[in-house]
């Protein structure tokens, strides 16, 4: 038996373990291994079996094992309290971005609290805001001493979003930290032993620092396609090469070592050639292939040991003994075998991206290329080489295709026709260019810094030419947020397409697979459950304001966006794009903005970008001339409506109310002019108060809502100057929910807002500390609902 089914087993255990308590994972461990001990002497049938079913069970354990905290008390994890303290430690890698910006990964040694030190142990991942104007070499592996508060990192709780904390946990970081500048920061240079991996590292961060001394406008990319840098790639620059379908070449994988390792060879055996001696006793194609062992471990050292290139290298390690050796293999079972020990020894990789793309494209290419290429083997090689070219491309984008919509939400069909001018371009002209500069640099660096001269144009070129490419009708790409189900019915089709064309019962699967693949998308398109039910989502986003009102399943209404007031981080990219399309929703009906503040507005502009949307609603004081938001909407050609004073009847969700109140606009507060909105299912209704203060809350209540409030949205984030006990006396909700950040600056909600919740007998909801909330309602019973685990559940 091959090691794919045991693989596939184990793979389902550690993606299906977030979803299952972890009472029973030992349980299940301890009596599948029974299972297969006692099978052994039964059976080979029932030894396969029990095999897969110890394989899933371990899957479980060591997902549960991988994602928990250090037990060690010494450990860092265990001195996060809140408080600002002192700590020493040793750079392990240190990371620039184009704005000034970037992080450190520290091995943290030592902590000074209060005059009191200890020793811990562990790594803390570190931001800081800006760099020194000085521009001080700080490389890896230098001692520094530095004063931050801790914090654990942690999900924001939405459908759809990066796991950030595991993504962490993987490399084995519990804790960050931040740093306002570089220059808050003591650092003590330190010489590191050529054979270290800081060697390494600090090798690297030099390469890098010298391609970006040129100050040439593609230098990001030229580090990006040498050693794997990618930090200071402008955001312009990573969305032409997304869009345009050649990411993959600026980001150090299985295709660089590929090239290094033939260039490396057809240089060895010039000189192999010259020794007769070396010709009669050590055949080239027999054990030249050995002698690029060390070539390849030291590019993979040097780029910085990316997940692709360390497969790649594995492969081509493991492949090189079995020629040596004369065994043979399917190439099929060495990619797998290669997956299963990358799981085994870190079973988080399984969600990294990177190991994802890696392992679906080499699969795909080993499975198919062989079979598809044998049509073009009769043209000339020019022609059938780029043939080849073609049927890589073809089959490397689809087998992809479903993990790049879910994890990047992106269809860029320019990677079929930009892959023929950049693959040439790149593996014949600017990687071996490149390389060369790279060896010259420590001996010649005039001839080096020439050398990457010439590297700078053509990559630019490269750009050039995929920006032309995705600036024509269909080729620019489409963002799409799907849903699970209908990313599963893309992965289905995907597989299909992959079997070869003799597989056994191959019709059957297809016309299966099809079959299941429609009722996914259908699905998906149809309303769950009761069509007649208002619910309201409260995605989480941090210190902002993002709910989805839904009307029956079909129609919809976002009320803000959301916006952190960092302008690195798209709340509506990030959060609420992704929430949106998990829940299903592909066209709302209006985007409201309450109230024009960074926190409610930054995120809407993606969503106007990238949603159908058929009207926007804003306060009439909302000046969007000259914003980014008026330009989407300008772009997009979506209707603008403002309202009146007082109340405004929307007769368009019949049969339910909704209804707008515009507070007077003479009152001097953003905040006051605030749009509330109100609706209502029967007997059963909501009332959002945006960002109402004291002022605007005396208006509403002097124009009060119509109907009951069953629930009620705290006005500014639970803050105390909003009036909330008076509110609270008029509306008296059933309950309330706020939206606010975690751990925010701000203190909210309020001590005086929980106060009068609790006197009250009014539950509360809160986004801080239980994510994304859901509320609903058939008009005349209500559900309230939590995200957590992967799916909405009731409390």
């Amino acid at each position: 038996m091959g090691v794919l089914p045991w693989l596939l087993s184990y793979a389902a255990g550690l993606c299906l373990m977030p979803y299952l308590p972890l009472e029973t994972v030992h349980i299940g461990f301890i009596g599948a291994l029974a299972f297969v001990v006692w099978a052994v002497r039964k059976s080979r049938r029932l030894f396969s079996l029990f095999a897969g079913l110890f394989f899933f069970a371990a899957g479980l354990l060591f997902y549960s094992t991988s994602i928990s905290l250090p037990v060690d008390p010494s450990h860092l994890v265990h001195h996060v309290d809140g408080e600002a303290a002192n700590f020493h430690g040793r750079i392990l890698e240190m990371v620039h971005y184009p704005d000034g910006r970037g992080r450190v990964d520290l091995e943290i040694q030592s902590l000074d609290r209060e005059g009191l030190s200890q020793r811990v142990h562990g790594r803390m991942r570190l931001f800081f805001g800006e760099s020194p104007e000085d521009n001080r070499e700080i490389l890896p592996g230098d001692l520094v001493w530095l004063r931050t508060r801790m914090r654990h990192p942690a999900l924001f709780g939405s459908p759809g979003e990066f796991n950030y904390p595991r993504y962490l946990c993987a490399h084995k970081i519990f804790v960050t930290g931040y740093l306002k500048s570089l220059r808050d920061m003591a650092v003590a240079p330190r010489d590191v032993p050529w054979y270290s991996a800081d060697f390494f590292r600090r090798l690297r961060f030099n390469l890098a620092s010298v391609i970006f001394r040129q100050d040439d406008a593609h230098s990001a990319l030229t580090a990006a396609l040498l050693v794997g840098d990618k930090s200071r790639l402008l955001p312009a620059q990573r969305e032409t090469l997304a869009r345009g379908g050649i990411s993959h070449l600026f980001s150090i994988s299985g295709l660089h070592l590929g090239l290094v390792a033939g260039y490396g060879y057809s240089l060895l055996l010039l000189g192999w050639r010259r020794s007769e001696r070396l010709l009669l006793h050590f055949p080239p194609r027999r054990y030249l292939p050995l002698a690029l062992i060390p070539l390849l471990l030291f590019y993979v050292m040097v780029t910085g040991g990316a997940l692709p290139t360390l497969r790649a290298f594995f492969m081509a390690f493991v492949g090189i003994l079995l020629w040596l050796s004369g065994w043979r293999t399917r190439p099929l079972n060495l990619v797998w075998a290669a997956a299963f020990i990358f799981l085994l020894i870190q079973p988080l990789l399984i969600f990294d991206v990177s190991f994802q793309l890696s392992f679906a494209a080499v699969t795909a290419i080993v499975a198919c290329v062989g079979r598809w290429s044998s049509f073009c083997r009769d043209y000339p090689r020019c022609l059938r080489w780029f043939c080849l070219l073609g049927v890589t491309t073809l089959v490397a984008s689809l087998a992809t295709l479903p993990l790049v919509l879910a994890n990047f939400h992106l269809l860029a069909p320019a990677g079929l026709l930009t892959n023929f001018v950049a693959v040439p371009a790149i593996a014949l002209l600017a990687l071996p260019l490149g390389l060369v500069a790279m060896a010259f640099l420590p001996l010649w660096p005039t001839a080096a810094q020439w050398l990457l001269s010439v590297v700078h144009p053509v990559l630019g070129m490269v750009q050039d030419a995929t920006a032309w490419m995705i600036a024509r009708p269909i080729f620019g790409g489409w963002r799409l947020f799907l849903s699970p189900w209908q990313t599963l019915g893309i992965a289905l089709v995907v597989l299909v397409l992959m079997l070869p064309l003799r597989f056994r019962c191959g019709w059957v699967a297809r016309i299966v697979t099809i079959g299941l693949c429609l009722v996914f998308f259908l699905w998906s398109l149809f309303p769950s459950g009761d069509t007649r039910r208002l619910t309201v989502t409260a995605v989480s986003v941090g210190q902002g304001d993002a709910t989805l009102l839904s009307f029956g399943g079909t129609r919809h209404i976002l009320v803000d966006g959301g916006g952190l007031y960092s302008d690195n981080f798209d709340v509506g990219e990030r959060l609420v794009a992704p929430a949106l399309g998990h829940i299903g929703v592909r066209r709302l009906d209006a985007v409201v903005l309450t109230h024009d503040h960074p926190d409610h507005r930054k995120g809407l502009v993606f969503i106007l970008e990238n949603f159908e949307v058929d009207q926007f609603w804003t306060t009439s004081t909302t000046d969007l001339s000259a914003s980014p938001l008026g330009a989407v909407l300008a772009r997009r050609g979506i209707p603008v409506r403002h309202f009146e004073p007082g109340w405004t009847a929307v007769d368009r969700f019949a049969p339910y109310r909704l209804n707008i109140f515009q507070p007077p606009l003479h009152l001097k507060a953003e905040n006051d002019r605030s749009l509330v909105i109100q609706a209502e299912l029967d007997e059963k209704g909501v009332l959002l108060t945006g960002d109402l203060e004291r002022a605007g809350v005396e208006q509403l209540l002097l124009h009060p809502p119509l109907g009951e409030v069953c629930l009620l949205k705290m006005p500014h984030h639970g803050s105390a100057g909003s009036s909330p006990g008076k509110l609270i006396d008029h509306v008296q909700p059933e309950m309330a929910f706020v939206s606010a950040g975690r751990e925010n600056v701000y203190r909210l909600p309020a001590a005086e807002v929980l106060e009068v919740l609790r006197a009250s007998g009014i539950p509360l909801l809160r986004t801080d500390t239980q994510g994304t909330l859901r509320w609903s309602t058939d008009g005349r019973t209500q559900r309230v609902e939590i995200w957590e685990g992967g799916q909405f559940r009731r409390i």
